[in-house]
């Protein structure tokens, strides 16, 4: 059968796949070139050669925003070859061979899902004639309470077990300090702050960035390293989880007022999943609060990310809320001038409910 189908392999002659094309053309838009991610060293080392010396010496993450231009993202097609593209990278990147004819998706099933997706996200074009105030920059944007996510957006370059890339641990910080303290006062500002609070800080490290003046009785970090958890100060108790093989929460209905997560939604590969848990261990009028940069580890966050804005994330991350029963769904701008971006998207469990 393998040499049947190796002769057919070879007297077939030569026909370029739609999503090869598309792919090539994709690698040809004016930006670093996506053959960056093809390096056997590492599926990321080239775009380190685009962040700042001091950046590098602080942690190894990357910034998104100079490494892909990703207003050239919208188009669905391109969207599709983007994805194939970085399958591919991730494959050659880990050894492995794909078939000849692997660009070659379900295209008249998925179509409607990439349609879908364009549809959303066009929804932040600075043509769209709406408006993205820095302190409700949802207030123009419709989120759909049903919706379904294309093929491959939650793939990742790096498809390896997540317990071996997080198993250093890594006691640096991940964003800048004008970055830390703008999530800080803004924590200082929204979290409640009455006696007896229990939170909980997903994907939690040795840091939670929590203001002086938030003193949660039960402070519960769930995370990757259980020495860098042991290194936070401001928990109670901690658990080591990987979300992405087991979403589901450790914890009885109605435990928690707060959840939090710092620069790791992400990263999430079923973040439908642990949003509808982050709900069902809140407890009525509890809220939770997501923040991100553009910062990232490239190889472990998720395509539908890699290919999006900063404005087009805060929409994803409301998408989530918004498909998992959250209310007062709000994000906000907290970046300050020459420092890390950082943004917010925040919501509340129904307190009726």
């Amino acid at each position: 059968m393998d040499l049947m189908l190796e002769e057919r392999r070879r007297s077939s002659p030569a026909r370029p796949s739609r999503m090869l094309i598309l792919s090539l053309v994709l690698t040809m838009i004016p930006a670093p070139s996506l053959s960056a991610f093809l390096s056997p060293r590492h599926p990321s080392a080239a775009l380190h050669r685009t962040t700042r010396p001091l950046r590098r010496q602080q942690d190894d993450h990357e910034d998104v925003a100079k490494a892909i231009d990703r207003r050239r993202m919208l188009n669905t097609a391109l969207i599709m070859g983007f994805f194939g593209t970085l399958n591919f990278a991730g494959d050659l990147a880990h050894g492995n061979s794909r078939p000849d004819d692997w660009f070659e998706p379900d295209v008249s099933t998925a179509i409607g899902e990439y349609e879908l997706l364009q549809d959303f996200l066009e929804q932040f074009d600075s043509g769209s004639g709406k408006s993205f105030p820095r302190d409700n920059l949802l207030a123009e944007i419709i989120l759909p309470v049903e919706y379904s996510f294309p093929p491959d957006a939650f793939a990742r370059l790096d498809e390896s077990d997540d317990g071996k890339f997080y198993g250093e641990p890594r006691i640096v910080h991940h964003i800048d300090q004008g970055a830390r303290k703008a999530l800080t006062d803004f924590y200082a500002e929204y979290l409640p702050v009455h006696e007896g609070i229990a939170y909980l800080d997903l994907c939690s490290s040795w840091v939670s960035h929590l203001p002086d003046n938030f003193k949660p009785k039960r402070a519960v970090g769930l995370g990757m390293n259980a020495y860098e958890l042991e290194q936070n100060e401001r928990l109670t108790e901690f658990v080591v989880q990987d979300l992405n093989k087991n979403p589901k929460l450790p914890f009885k209905d109605n435990s928690f007022d707060v959840v939090t997560n710092v620069v790791s939604v992400d990263y999430l590969v079923r973040p439908v999943e642990v949003f509808r848990e982050m709900y069902r261990i809140l407890k009525p009028g509890g809220c939770a609060v997501m923040s991100f940069s553009n910062r990232c580890f490239v190889s472990k966050a998720i395509n539908l990310w890699l290919t999006t804005t900063n404005l087009q994330h805060c929409g994803i991350v409301g998408l989530y809320f918004k498909m998992t029963g959250f209310d007062n769904i709000q994000a906000r701008d907290l970046s300050g001038w020459g420092t890390d971006p950082m943004y917010v998207v925040f919501a509340e469990k129904d307190a009726s409910f």
